[in-house]
């Protein structure tokens, strides 16, 4: 079986952020740290989906395994962004019910021969909540240079992400007797799925320990050996 170029390279940039969290000068910590855990379980389902249509093998199963645990490790990461303890304690505390309530809708009201129209939808619609939340939660309270701060691209690149695949599913299966207009959805979402990563991954370099790292590079004494000026 043979994949479309644009999906297949929006597959392989799902490892760019974790290029760049394994490139940092130290491991990523603290909601950093959670989402590398989510782009690892994405890019896990991801290939399992690939893996299974190269062999020609049903594969609309894989998210229902992965999302759950997708879902719980997002929220916890944006929980760590949350500005107050009860707005951290709310989304922490939201974990249970909505990963319970995908466990029910995929065992009873969905079905796995077919494109999601629920646990896909749903899930996309808690990240895009828990994202664009967090970013209007900490742009009123944030000094400095926005544009320098981790949360800004890393939350951006998910609300991008989950507001495209929150109408995939839905989009798929109202599409899947046009080939034409399928591919070309598929295909803009792929696309759209490559600007969020980079702006993930884009995240891991103005994580605060990857300022650190630059800024005792630029303090270094050869830097300023170099920067001297003659």
């Amino acid at each position: 079986m043979q994949f479309p170029v644009v999906a297949t390279a929006s597959a392989l940039f799902q490892a760019v952020p974790l290029m760049a969290a394994a490139a940092g000068r130290r491991p990523p910590r603290g909601a950093m740290a959670w989402i590398v855990t989510w782009c690892a379980l994405n890019f896990l389902e991801t290939a399992a989906m690939f893996a299974l249509a190269l062999r020609n093998v049903h594969n609309l199963w894989v998210p229902y395994l992965f999302e759950p645990l997708e879902g719980a490790t997002l929220l916890w990461a944006f929980s760590c962004w949350q500005e107050g303890e009860v707005a951290r304690l709310t989304m922490r505390l939201a974990i249970v019910p909505f990963v319970g309530v995908l466990v029910i809708v995929s065992l009873f009201l969905e079905t796995t021969t077919f494109f999601s129209r629920a646990v896909g939808p749903l899930t996309s619609l808690v990240g895009l909540y828990a994202a664009a939340s967090t970013l209007i939660a900490k742009s009123r309270v944030s000094t400095g240079d926005l544009l320098r701060q981790e949360w800004l691209w890393v939350g951006a690149g998910f609300a991008l992400y989950f507001a495209v695949h929150s109408m995939v599913g839905p989009l798929s299966a109202l599409l899947v007797g046009d080939l034409p207009l399928f591919n070309l959805a598929y295909n803009l979402a792929a696309v759209l799925d490559v600007a969020a990563f980079l702006a993930i991954a884009w995240g891991f370099r103005c994580a605060p320990d990857a300022r650190e790292a630059a800024a005792l590079l630029d303090d270094s004494p050869r830097a300023r050996r170099v920067g001297r000026p003659a």
